[in-house]
Formats: C-alpha cells, structure tokens, sequence
C-alpha cells in the first residue's frame, strides 16, 4: 500500500513539474500612411493540440502613432470672425467575431482618438485683404493655420491590452480585425470661412496575445505513472 502511495504521489509530482506557462502572441503592424485607409487582419483562434495546452486568458492591444497634417481657414466673410480648429488622426477597430462584442471586455467596434492640437484664432474680414472671396487664398490677416506634430513630437495612443473571453476563442479557425485609419480636423463654420487640409501620417498595430499552459498527454503521464510505481515496487521486493 505504501508502495502505491507513493506511486500516485509520484505521478502528482511530474504533473506539478511538467505544467509550463507559455503565451502567443499574434501581432499585425499597420505601415505608415496617410488616412484614410483600412487593413484587415486575421487572427488564429487557439489550439488546444489535443488537450496538451490550456488556454489561461486571452488579451487584446490597438496601437496608434500619428504625426504631420495641416489645416488652413480663410476667411471671406465681411465680418471679423473667432475660429477653432483642431487637427488630428484615429483609428477604429472592427471585429467580425461577436464574441468580442462585449463591453466588459472588448468591444466588437471601439475608437482609438486623439486631436493633435487645437488653435484659436481671430480672423479679419475679407474686405480687409486683397485677396478673393470666391476662392480659397493662402496669407493674409483673414487666413489661419494649424499645424499637427513631427514626427519627433508624434502622438502614441495605446489601448489595453484589455482582457477578452478565453473560452470564446478555442479551437480551430480565424476572426478579422479591421484598422480604420481616418485624420480628422475641425474648424468652427461661422460665417463664409473655407477650409482645407493635408492628411496627417499613421502607424499603428493590433496585437493578440493567448496566455496558456501546456499539460502533459494523459496516456504518457499514465504510463511515466505506471513506470514509476513499478520502479518502487521492483525496490520494495529487493528490500
């Protein structure tokens, strides 16, 4: 009976030993570019190979980098006018899995923004300057610029990683994830004020990342069991 104990234990401690953490991580960078452009990505779900990994938690990560841009206002208007303007860039990322689409955890469509810079500017009246008020014109006293960050000063925007349903994400096949990549920019319209814009550059990732353990195969575990009780049987009879 002894010889049995110790067997069982034995084989409860090459479990212990043979149980290893280990992670995938499954990232798709996003070149640099001028907004607005979509790449879609597709994901691996996790396999468990046979039984010998268990899928601990499951995390994602969206990553944005966004610099350069202008945009410019030209006033022409008869009436002095104060104007905003803001200049930036973002990123939405879309799944087409809907296990994701759990607020909890990942939604299956969430934004990634940030406004690079915001100017307020006081514009003279058009028929203070010499140029059109039909076109727009560049310089003058009714005409205004914003422009966004280089790329020594870019913005890096980071979201997660947040945590999503492990168990939704076993077994064999793939889900999309669509990068969104828009600038944006605002200007407050008040009065005849015309506006344009040059993009500004993004970079970005999503990143996956499974965390698991491996397990050993029930059979070889049985028989490293099997072989062990044996070895201490064979000792016992000795004795």
């Amino acid at each position: 009976m002894k010889v049995l104990h110790a067997g069982m234990a034995a084989v409860l401690a090459l479990a212990t030993i043979s149980t290893q953490a280990a992670s995938i991580v499954q990232t798709f960078d996003v070149a640099a570019h001028y907004p607005d452009q979509n790449f879609t990505h597709a994901f691996q779900y996790f396999d468990t190979l046979g039984g010998t990994r268990t899928l601990v938690s499951v995390s994602l990560e969206t990553h944005l980098e966004t610099w350069d841009g202008v945009v410019r206002v030209d006033n022409d208007g008869g009436s002095r006018v104060a104007c905003l303007m803001s200049k930036g860039a973002q990123a939405v990322i879309t799944f087409s899995d809907s296990n994701i689409n759990d607020y909890s955890n990942i939604p299956a469509s969430y934004l990634t923004l940030k406004v690079s810079s915001t100017l307020g500017v006081d514009l003279a009246p058009n028929e203070y300057d010499s140029d059109s008020t039909t076109t727009f014109n560049i310089g003058g006293e009714d005409y205004a610029s914003l422009a966004g960050p280089n790329y020594a000063n870019r913005l890096i925007i980071t979201e997660g990683p947040r945590d999503v349903t492990a168990v939704n994400f076993i077994g064999l096949g793939t889900f999309d994830a669509t990068y969104n990549s828009t600038q944006t920019y605002s200007v407050s319209e008040v009065g005849l004020i015309r506006s344009e814009t040059d993009p500004s550059q993004a970079v970005g990732h999503v990143t996956l990342t499974y965390n698991y353990i491996t397990v050993p195969e029930p059979t070889s575990l049985g028989l490293l069991g099997l072989g062990t009780a044996g070895l201490l049987l064979r000792r016992s009879k000795r004795k």
